[in-house]
C-alpha cells in the first residue's frame, strides 16, 4: 500500500470521529518514522481516549512488526488510553482490533479473519 494510500485513509477515519458529537481526533503526520512511540490518530471523548495505529490492505492477513506494536502499547501507557490497530480491507469498513487479541507469530503480530475485532459504530459507543 502506498504512502499516499495509508495517509488518505488515516484522514477518512479521522473525519469519521469529528462526524460524531462529542469526539475529537488529531492524525500525526510521519507516526512511523519518528524515534518517539507515536500512535497514527488519536481520538478522544471527554471521557475515553483511543490511540489507533492505521493498516490499509486490498486483501488477507494484517501484519505488525514487534517494535510498531511494543510502541503502541508504550504510548498508551505513558498516555492513560486504549490502544487499537484499526484495518480496512479493499473498500470495506474500519474494523479496530485491541492489543490483547493480536496474535503473536514469532517475529511480529498478525490480525487474520478469526481475529475479534469491533467496528467503528460499536467503538464509538463503547464508553
Amino acid at each position: 500500500m502506498s504512502k499516499r494510500k495509508g495517509s488518505s485513509a488515516e484522514r477518512d477515519l479521522l473525519h469519521k470521529f469529528w462526524a460524531i458529537p462529542s469526539w475529537v481526533a488529531i492524525r500525526a503526520a510521519g507516526s512511523g518514522s519518528m524515534r518517539y512511540p507515536s500512535p497514527d490518530i488519536i481520538a478522544a471523548t471527554a471521557t475515553k481516549k483511543l490511540l489507533i495505529e492505521c493498516k490499509v490492505r486490498r486483501a488477507g492477513r494484517i501484519y505488525l512488526s514487534k517494535e510498531e506494536v511494543l510502541a503502541l502499547r508504550e504510548f498508551a501507557d505513558l498516555f492513560g488510553g486504549i490502544a487499537y490497530v484499526a484495518f480496512k480491507l479493499d473498500r470495506g469498513e474500519w474494523r479496530f482490533v485491541r492489543m490483547p487479541d493480536l496474535e503473536a507469530t514469532g517475529t511480529q503480530y498478525v490480525i487474520h479473519d478469526e481475529t475479534p475485532s469491533t467496528s467503528f459504530e460499536e467503538l464509538v459507543e463503547l464508553d
